[in-house]
């Protein structure tokens, strides 16, 4: 499963769109936790969210671009890639506890997204 699919080439690495720039990259070690909530229905839709919250966690290779996060893992893995446009993402935290790896909270729109890097 794509969330938000990555268009990759041969070497799972993504296709850049036009005038994009690559800030950094990590290409191992990067656990990817994803929590998907339920939504609620919303004015005059009946329909609610996709029948109860999600948790996927995969672990891959992170990109950073000047439009974009975007993260791809081992096809048979929970999720097979990410892409969260910049402007999507509404706020960011690094947490450094005292016991444990550093890691990278990020908050979007849609869902909760935490990124941790395995030295």
């Amino acid at each position: 499963m794509a969330l938000n699919c990555v268009m990759l080439n041969t070497t799972r690495e993504p296709i850049p769109l036009p005038n994009e720039g690559i800030i950094s990259t990590v290409d191992s070690g990067t656990e990817v936790n994803l929590l998907i909530p339920d939504v609620p229905p919303e004015g005059n839709n009946s329909a609610g969210g996709s029948g109860g919250s999600q948790k996927l966690k995969a672990m891959g290779r992170i990109w950073i671009t000047d439009h974009r996060f975007l993260f791809t893992s081992s096809p048979d893995l929970s999720f097979d890639s990410l892409m969260v446009p910049l402007p999507s993402i509404l706020s960011t935290c690094f947490e450094q506890p005292t016991f444990g790896t550093n890691y990278l909270d990020r908050v979007g729109h849609i869902c909760t997204l935490s990124v941790q890097i395995y030295s």
